[in-house]
């Protein structure tokens, strides 16, 4: 009985310092949360943001891939990406950390991709003009009439979109037909033309 009044005090004590322990450690503990993520890109890249609430004193940002970069300011982390040139898409990750916290942001880009309606009908007449949108991840276009190149024809890029126009009527009962090469980086699209008989 003696013994154990002896050690009541030692367990107490042991008891009281545990208690301070756990409750000392969550206002050293800092917070780090993901406000917004603005990383999916198409394949011209860009400028793009992660906003972070964080409770430490500081932030770093690491990234696994040189085609992404991240810098910090503040609580936002400014993500730049650069063009890709392939067919396939790519991913990487972002590694955030403050303190003892980490979060890890996923960032995707998508590869070249021409995406348009690969046939074209122009009327018979002079003049007659058909525009069509063309989806392709932001990547730089460009288009020819393939050879032998006929002279009814003309086609061209306005921003995002083929222009493709009649520079001669059709003055037959028979429609008739050319091709083009719709070029966006690495990915070439054949597009027919036909030119409706008059």
């Amino acid at each position: 009985m003696k013994k154990l009044l002896y050690l009541l005090p030692a367990v107490l004590c042991l008891a009281t310092l545990a208690g301070c322990s756990d409750w000392g450690e969550d206002p050293g503990m800092n917070t780090l949360e993901l406000e917004s993520a603005d990383v999916s890109f198409n394949a011209l890249g860009g400028m793009g943001s992660i906003v972070v609430k964080s409770t430490g004193s500081s932030l770093v940002a690491t990234t696994g891939d040189k085609w992404c970069a991240a810098s910090v300011s503040g609580r936002t982390v400014d993500v730049l990406v650069t063009v890709n040139n392939a067919l396939l898409a790519r991913s990487t990750a972002i590694t955030l950390v403050s303190g003892e916290r980490k979060v890890v942001v996923p960032v995707t880009q998508s590869g070249v991709q021409i995406d348009i309606d690969r046939a074209v009908t122009l009327p018979a007449a002079v003049g007659s003009t058909v525009v069509k949108p063309v989806d392709a991840s932001g990547t730089p276009l460009s288009v020819r009439v393939n050879s032998p190149a006929p002279s009814w024809i003309e086609a061209a890029i306005s921003g995002s979109d083929l222009v493709v126009q009649a520079t001669k009527a059709n003055e037959t009962s028979t429609a008739r037909t050319a091709t083009l090469s719709l070029t966006a980086g690495p990915l070439t699209a054949q597009i027919k033309v036909t030119q409706e008989a008059r």
